[in-house]
């Protein structure tokens, strides 16, 4: 009986490692869209502020913000981000380090450009902490853009040595 036993939670074991070896195989290929869609809006915004010189004529800022649309709806008409939100929940280390990419990605990405060219204006006390602080500069913005690329970096390694952590536990 206790072999019986043994062999039971040995292929439940089994079974649920698999699972989450076909979870991180999906994962990781979303946060390959991930990182392709941020690389490509960051490029958008960094190309526009560089080729602007932070003076913005009206046409400028309507190509700008066409082109980051037809980026935007793209990526977001795949539910890609929906789709990792729902797989980062089986493994908590990695819903924490895809929570912090997330909230760095609607501050810089989302919320900064806008006040960068002025067709957003934070005036309530609460979302004080997404308006642009006093002597920021276009160097720190584009240090802060590149954060979000190296912390993506990053969540794409940990999914792999979590899939190899997973894969040496198996072949044991």
């Amino acid at each position: 009986m206790q072999y019986h036993l043994e062999q039971k939670r040995d292929n439940n074991n089994n079974y649920l490692n698999k699972f989450k070896i076909e979870k991180l195989a999906e994962l990781y290929e979303l946060l390959g869209q991930f990182g392709r869609y941020n690389t490509e809006i960051t490029l958008l915004i960094q190309n526009f502020l560089r080729e602007s010189q932070l003076h913005f004529e009206k046409e400028d800022i309507d190509l700008f913000k066409k082109k980051r649309d037809q980026i935007e709806k793209r990526f977001f008409d795949r539910n890609t981000m929906r789709e990792i939100s729902v797989l980062v929940n089986y493994f908590p280390i990695t819903r924490i380090k895809w929570e912090t990419i997330v909230k760095l990605q609607l501050k810089y990405v989302t919320i900064y450009p806008d006040q960068i060219i002025g067709s957003l204006i934070i005036k309530q006390d609460r979302f004080e902490n997404f308006k642009i602080p006093d002597n920021y500069t276009l160097k720190n913005y584009f240090d802060d853009l590149e954060l979000i690329q190296i912390k993506s970096i990053d969540l794409l390694e940990h999914v792999t040595k979590e899939t190899e952590y997973i894969l040496n536990k198996l072949s044991e």
